[in-house]
């Protein structure tokens, strides 16, 4: 019996094209949940720089791509994981992309060098992570700016109250997922 899992991309450049999952840790987001996602998302994802931490499948990093993004970045610490996503993505002709097998609290427990991510996909394993001390690593390390959308997508509501000045922008509920949209405040 097979534990894999098929996912499409919805829309853009890579529309109708699928992601195969053979790992069963792996949970893509439903295809209602990413409609939302990618309606709220459609103003400024044209040119964007995308981290996809956590990133399973890589189904919101590689629409993201599809949909206008310039580069994504996406970290998944499981080898196997890791495999299948270089297989795909270069099945798909995808060439602007980055793809590291690490832990996503190293890459981000280190301070970033570079410029911020225009966009941040957050979807670690349920009840693996606190959401909030990846939020506040991400602004902490300067992965994340004012200008930096960061996604979300857990089974339990978040609060990010009083955690680098940032509020949800956005959110919403499908079924036992809750996800929404993060953003720092512009006052200091």
């Amino acid at each position: 019996m097979s534990s894999s899992k098929e996912v499409r991309i919805i829309s853009g450049q890579y529309k109708g094209r699928k992601l195969t999952m053979n790992d069963p840790a792996v949970k893509p987001t439903p295809d209602r949940v990413r409609e939302t996602l990618f309606n709220w998302l459609d103003p400024i994802i044209h040119d964007s720089n995308v981290l996809d931490l956590f990133a399973g499948s890589g189904v919101l990093g590689i629409e993201a791509l599809s949909r206008g993004g310039t580069h994504l970045t996406l970290i998944d610490s499981s080898p196997n994981v890791h495999r299948s996503l270089e297989q795909q993505i270069e099945s798909i002709g995808i060439c602007n992309y980055t793809n590291l097998c690490m832990d996503a609290f190293k890459f981000i427990g280190s301070k970033n060098k570079k410029g911020s991510f225009d966009i941040i996909f957050i979807d670690p394993p349920y009840g693996s992570c606190d959401l909030i001390e990846i939020i506040t690593l991400l602004y902490k390390n300067n992965w994340a700016s004012k200008t930096t959308w960061v996604y979300y997508e857990t089974n339990q509501s978040i609060t990010t109250e009083g955690q680098f000045g940032c509020y949800i922008y956005k959110e919403s509920r499908a079924g036992k997922v809750y996800y929404g949209l993060i953003r720092q405040t512009d006052r200091d």
